[in-house]
């Protein structure tokens, strides 16, 4: 399995439904020729990158411009993933997961 551990999705359609959000990312990235993807284009181009899975990150810069893509907005994009059976993963911070325990050869 092959997994992006670090995406922010600043810039994926369906968190973009308000153009000020959309101009006010795009200022604060300092990203201008590119537009909004769909999911459906994401989905393709982990597909042609032979990615299983995304890791989504939220962004926040509350210290100067405040925060680009909220956990809320991950929650939103990981519920639509899973409606189109594909796999969108949200990180939040300080939310500890239930994980599987790695065992790790001894001597590392």
């Amino acid at each position: 399995m092959f997994i992006d551990i670090h995406v922010h999705p600043a810039f994926y359609e369906p968190i973009n439904e308000d153009p000020a959000r959309e101009d006010l990312r795009h200022e604060a990235l300092d990203i201008h020729k590119n537009g909004t993807a769909p999911l459906e284009h994401i989905f393709n181009q982990m597909r042609c990158a032979g990615l299983d899975k995304l890791c989504l990150l939220p962004e926040d810069y509350s210290g100067s411009v405040g925060c680009l893509v909220t956990n809320e907005e991950i929650k939103k994009l990981v519920d639509m993933a899973r409606t189109s059976s594909s796999a969108l993963l949200p990180w939040i911070p300080g939310i500890p997961k239930r994980r599987k325990s790695w065992s790790m050869p001894s001597g590392i």
